[in-house]
């Protein structure tokens, strides 16, 4: 019996308006997504081929990754460049990189992260409003009971028949742009970055069934159509926009958010008063200045990565959040991986500063393994599997006494 309402339920949305909603959907903003995500990888990749102007400089920046056709993520703070200048304390950081583009700092980037976060989130709440009391409505529900149907049989089937309904279209979609970036010249996915590709597409999955059985859950909360589709739609608009905010204002509250210009501050008061000190020969001074810079610069990243890890933690309770950092992490543009970034550079300079040693250009970074980007997003995968199962449960429970008349 199960089987035979799962049938129906896929049936009843194919010939309905909902699976064609989400198939033109998917193609269009996934096809529209690959395309101008393949554009920005173009770009960076000529970004990165840039040399530096003179002997005496050295540039240190991230390689595009092909992953980022997916994930933008950290990625404008992860591909800038880094300048050092021999006889310097510290890199110069080109905070835009060598592009000018505004049009990107006032939109966002339409990446595949994007996509299932806010709108296919939405599509998603939209297959689920109506399922329980739309058919209760309709008198479906009474006449599948007068047949003797289990209440268990028709909850389970119309969540599987549905969400069949709603991840068919996706998986297609991504699918088939996925055979055709790897058909375009100068794109390449090596086997571990499929396999990231691959926990991408999972995650969105799960993701999408969180909010999909948010809407089952709503519908059978609901007495009316019009009282789910509200609730539905506040209920997206507090964990896409809402809840993230309030997560970083909670964080601002309660941390110290270390504040960049008062640490060069710091750094340039810290100099004058060791300049003062002519007692000390031109190296001992250069010493004595870079290790105070440096310890300076020590204290703020620590600050700084405190105040990421709070952040993180607090948006981890939640779907949205979670499905974020599990996605990012995987893709290697998380904030674990910019950290990691940073402390990579930090290192390879006091390196060449203290064994006066030279330094090829673009050889500092090493990336998280898989390995290590699972172990930083496992809790994320695991509360979104906590909302799934949850979900299930409320509306298995909700369902069993459920009022059909």
């Amino acid at each position: 019996m199960l089987l035979t309402i799962i049938k129906k339920e896929i049936l009843e949305g194919i010939r309905g308006y909902k699976f064609t909603l989400i198939f033109i959907s998917c193609i269009i903003l996934l096809g529209f997504s690959c395309w101008v995500m393949y554009s920005n990888y173009q770009k960076n990749v000529f970004d990165y081929k840039l040399k530096a102007l003179n002997k005496d400089e050295l540039i240190f920046r991230k390689a595009p990754s092909v992953l980022s056709l997916y994930v933008k993520g950290t990625q404008e703070m992860m591909e800038r460049s880094f300048i050092y200048k021999k006889g310097d304390y510290e890199p110069t950081e080109l905070s835009i990189g060598f592009k000018l583009d505004f049009f990107s700092q006032l939109f966002p980037s339409l990446d595949l992260l994007y996509i299932v976060k806010v709108i296919l989130s939405f599509l998603a709440l939209i297959i689920g409003f109506d399922l329980i009391c739309g058919e209760k409505r309709n008198g479906t529900l009474r006449l599948m009971l007068s047949n003797s149907v289990s209440r268990k049989d028709i909850i389970l089937g119309k969540i599987i028949g549905n969400y069949a309904l709603l991840i068919t279209p996706f998986l297609i979609s991504f699918l088939l742009y996925f055979i055709i970036i790897n058909l375009v010249p100068g794109v390449k996915f090596s086997f571990e970055e499929i396999i990231r590709v691959l926990f991408v597409l999972l995650s969105s999955a799960i993701y999408l069934l969180v909010f999909f059985l948010m809407g089952v859950a709503i519908s059978s909360l609901s007495k009316t159509q019009r009282g789910s589709i509200i609730t539905c739609f506040i209920v997206w608009i507090f964990f896409i926009f809402i809840q993230p905010s309030f997560a970083t204002i909670i964080a601002k509250e309660t941390q110290t958010m270390p504040y960049i210009r008062k640490i060069e501050e710091q750094k340039q008061l810290a100099q004058i008063e060791i300049e003062k000190n002519n007692n000390l020969s031109k190296d001992a001074l250069w010493d004595n200045i870079y290790d105070k810079k440096i310890s300076l610069t020590l204290g703020f990243r620590n600050k700084l990565n405190s105040y990421i890890n709070f952040i993180t933690k607090i948006n981890m309770f939640f779907p949205t959040g979670a499905y974020v950092i599990c996605t990012t992490n995987m893709a290697q543009y998380g904030l674990y991986d910019e950290m990691k970034l940073r402390t990579d550079l930090f290192q390879t300079i006091r390196s060449i500063v203290k064994n006066k040693a030279n330094n090829s250009e673009n050889n500092i970074i090493t990336n998280y393994s898989i390995e290590d980007s699972l172990s930083n997003s496992v809790w994320a995968i695991l509360v979104l599997i906590f909302y799934a199962i949850g979900l299930v449960l409320l509306i298995y429970m909700v369902f069993i006494k459920y009022d059909v008349r």
